[in-house]
């Protein structure tokens, strides 16, 4: 059993409050961890939800299940209630399972499954369709180019719709990363990924990124 939890202070131009999270996660055998977590704060998702001082109370749980070495099986589900009145509720399920484990490649394959569920449609700056459907297929590769030198994929493929759309329409994302210096006391890690058109929090939008970073191990 792990207990975690912060509280802090937030501000915005017009107000400010007292946020905070408490959770626990729980492992009552292996390859099994339930954890659970309330938090409560400022929405933060657009300059909107700020600038009308949205707040949320929100109650998380999260299922982790391997049920043998070659499979993993996540559940999440989440609920948030807002301070102009309406509810949220959203859910993942992302399982996968171990298809090749080779000298030079490591392979996962799965499927997502995410639903998005908003009791009422405000123009209050986040995306709140009575309805969002959300279906994948996912690939995880990992290629060992040397000792010290691999690269890592994440890929979704899918199809989305809400209530706003008359039909499903393509989505996904692809993230790669790359590490050199795996076992060496300095490493750097390179990542770059895209995300296309998938709905989150404030609406569907299609987004680029990218990150270096710099490791010193002692």
């Amino acid at each position: 059993l792990r207990v975690r939890g912060r509280i802090g202070q937030a501000r915005t131009s017009d107000s400010d409050l007292t946020a905070y999270a408490i959770g626990a996660d729980v492992a009552p055998g292996d390859g099994l961890t339930l954890s659970f977590e309330r938090s409560s704060g400022f929405f933060v998702v657009s300059p909107r939800t700020i600038g009308l001082g949205l707040r949320q109370v929100s109650h998380r749980a999260r299922f982790e299940w391997a049920p043998g070495v070659r499979w993993q099986v996540v559940a999440d589900v989440w609920q948030q209630s807002l301070s102009d009145g309406n509810d949220r509720w959203e859910f993942t399920v992302p399982p996968r399972r171990s298809v090749a484990r080779t000298e030079r490649l490591n392979l996962d394959l799965g499927f997502t499954v995410t639903q998005l569920r908003t009791a009422t449609n405000y123009d209050n700056g986040y995306y709140d369709p009575s309805l969002y459907q959300y279906y994948a297929f996912t690939a995880y590769p990992y290629w060992k180019a040397g000792e010290n030198t691999g690269v890592g994929l994440s890929l979704a493929v899918g199809a989305q719709r809400d209530d706003f759309s008359p039909g499903f329409r393509p989505g996904g994302n692809a993230t790669a990363e790359a590490t050199f210096g795996i076992y060496r006391r300095w490493a750097l890690k390179v990542n770059a990924g895209g995300m296309f058109n998938q709905r989150l929090g404030s609406g569907a939008f299609r987004g680029y990124g990218a990150g270096v970073s710099l490791i010193r191990r002692f």
